[in-house]
């Protein structure tokens, strides 16, 4: 099932913040919503608002309220057409039911918002023989003749709407849970100090679920008391942390007797008490069992600054942890400083963006009402970090970085280099805490010196920044030859130049094949109508673009697939189709697993 909400509709508690669209809603949600800004821009602010709230009024990811309120006014007016038809002003009362019904603008949590408008058409489909009619003065009617008449139109518009919804009663009901940025897993007092302060300062409402993880020594303890199904939990959370974060040694947490503070075992280590684990691991902890804890419930999270005590591959796996299919229910309301946090969304779909800033209002009493602005950001850009204070350098926090030219190379390498990893028991070297890419864009290489004495002024120097680095270049052009000649020189081993015009020259034959036959629209490569047979050494030195084009003798598809310079039209589209038709080490050229096994020896050195 796919996360519940994609607008929220705001009430009057939400007047002070407005939005770059009319409406007072938060829209185009996603299951990861990230809010950010300036310190006091309102962003922790409105993510509160937002938990608080007791009943949401929201429109449903996977109800076209649009096409329910077109189906319904359609039935009404063939009802009334009918009716009409019929000499008399109603039957049953079932014309007067139907203008009550109004145009549903959005569910509400914890009703069947549906319910009136499928209940009418349902009535109206099962209208019996015996009903009571309204008759126009001087008029006479079979009341047979009419329900036989009514009940074809309702029929029609029942079959349509159970077409259009899978369940006529459905009822949002979410479990709402809050993570302050006040959390830790080691216990004050008896009580939860942190949920008390926190609820005194922000809400003032004892029902609502705060978690600060200073209760997960009770959570822990009553699961492992419980029956089969709650035991069951621990032991998901327990594989979870194995699998992540502790190379799949056995982990187990007991809540130990005599204790106020979870234990943890890892491997055949001895048992130690869960604050001796690193600050980042327990931070995790904290933002990650509550997803394992309530995955029978339709949960919406909200959570303040998940980066801190995070490395940025932690918030790398965070992410991929809130994103997982296991969790696709669940919807997650961010807010965050961390520029990185913000650069993970870029590999990431079913992620959606807002700044927030402040403007002071009008003057009331000499105190200024502030005003809040909300704006959806499709990618996190230069302007948006700016605003928030922070340069795009979290790259240079890994062990080692990869230099590619582009996104494309970036992602597809990636793709290929995971594949690689997958295909034996070696160890697994982890994005962005081993090692990162990082774009240079194409001849943008020339501006970064790679050189120990650097004497140009105008060149940044790369070695300063990051010494321990791959850079990988396209084969494209003679032009590049000289300058390949010198990153050879100053980078040894360290340097890669393709054996392929591009990166997209490397794609094995087959997976190029099977990219062309999706853009030709047919079922399999044996249909695609090819001059000759080829082979890879065929487009290895030339532009791929051109040679698709010249590949086909019956092309279907009307664009063209180079640009005008040769290379490939669209790259990042024929990218990703690349991606998705490469599924395992089967899958990747000799060029490519050549450069996986020189990456690999590279991390390794370097970790």
């Amino acid at each position: 099932m796919k996360h519940s909400i994609s607008q929220i509709v705001l009430d009057e508690q939400f007047a002070s913040y407005k939005f770059d669209h009319q409406e007072n809603a938060i829209r185009d949600l996603s299951q990861l919503n990230i809010f950010i800004g300036p310190n006091n821009s309102g962003k922790s602010r409105f993510i509160r608002l937002l938990f608080k709230t007791e009943k949401l009024n929201f429109v449903p990811t996977a109800i076209p309220l649009n096409e329910v309120n077109l189906l319904v006014d359609e039935f009404k007016k063939e009802l009334q057409k009918k009716i009409d038809s019929l000499g008399i002003i109603d039957y049953e009362k079932i014309i007067e039911n139907a203008k009550q019904i109004q145009s549903i603008q959005f569910a509400k949590e914890g009703e069947e918002f549906l319910k009136p408008s499928v209940d009418l058409i349902s009535k109206a489909a099962s209208i019996n023989d015996n009903g009571t009619t309204t008759i126009v003065i001087g008029r006479t009617t079979n009341t047979k003749q009419t329900a036989s008449s009514l009940r074809p139109i309702g029929k029609k518009y029942k079959d349509q709407i159970d077409n259009l919804i899978d369940d006529p009663k459905l009822k949002f009901d979410f479990h709402k849970l809050y993570i302050p940025s006040l959390r830790g897993l080691r216990k004050l007092i008896e009580q939860d100090s942190y949920k008390i302060r926190t609820d005194i300062d922000y809400f003032k409402n004892e029902k609502l679920d705060i978690f600060t993880g200073l209760s997960l020594y009770d959570k822990i303890e009553s699961l492992k008391r419980g029956g089969p199904d709650e035991r069951e939990i621990i032991r998901d959370f327990e594989s979870f942390l194995s699998e992540n974060f502790f190379e799949k040694q056995r982990i187990e947490l007991t809540a130990t007797k005599g204790s106020d503070v979870v234990s943890v075992q890892i491997g055949n280590e001895k048992e130690q008490p869960i604050y001796n684990l690193g600050d980042g691991i327990q931070s995790i902890i904290i933002m990650t069992f509550p997803l394992f804890l309530n995955q029978d419930k339709n949960l919406l999270l909200f959570i303040e600054e998940p980066e801190l005590f995070l490395h940025p591959g932690m918030q790398r796996k965070l992410v991929e942890t809130f994103l997982n299919k296991k969790f696709s229910r669940f919807q997650y309301f961010v807010a965050t400083h961390s520029n990185h946090f913000l650069d993970l969304t870029l590999d990431y779909d079913d992620v959606s963006i807002f700044s927030v800033r402040k403007a002071n209002g009008n003057k009331t009493d000499k105190q200024v009402t502030p005003t809040f602005f909300i704006e959806n950001q499709s990618n996190p850009n230069i302007k948006l970090l700016d605003q928030i204070g922070v340069k795009n350098s979290s790259v240079f926090l890994s062990n080692c970085t990869i230099w590619v030219e582009g996104i494309t190379d970036r992602l597809y390498l990636r793709h290929c280099f995971n594949l690689y990893q997958d295909s034996s028991e070696r160890k697994k070297y982890r994005e962005d805490i081993h090692y990162s890419f990082v774009e240079y864009s194409g001849s943008n290489i020339a501006h970064w010196s790679f050189l120990d004495d650097i004497q140009d002024d105008d060149l940044i120097n790369a070695k300063k920044i990051c010494n321990r680095l791959f850079v990988i270049a396209d084969k494209d052009g003679l032009k590049k030859l000289e300058r390949h000649e010198s990153l050879k020189k100053a980078l040894g081993d360290n340097f890669y130049p393709l054996n392929c015009q591009e990166i997209e020259n490397s794609i094995k034959k087959e997976v190029l094949l099977r990219i062309v036959a999706e853009y030709e629209g047919v079922a399999d490569v044996t249909d695609l109508s090819l001059t000759t047979d080829f082979t890879e050494f065929d487009y290895q030195d030339v532009y791929l673009g051109e040679f698709i084009d010249k590949l086909l003798s019956d092309k279907k598809r009307k664009g063209s697939y180079k640009e005008q310079s040769g290379t490939i039209t669209d790259k990042l589209n024929f990218c990703r189709k690349a991606i998705k038709h490469t599924n395992s080490i089967d899958d990747l050229s000799s060029e490519i697993i050549g450069l996986c096994e020189k990456l690999e020896q590279f991390i390794a050195k370097n970790n």
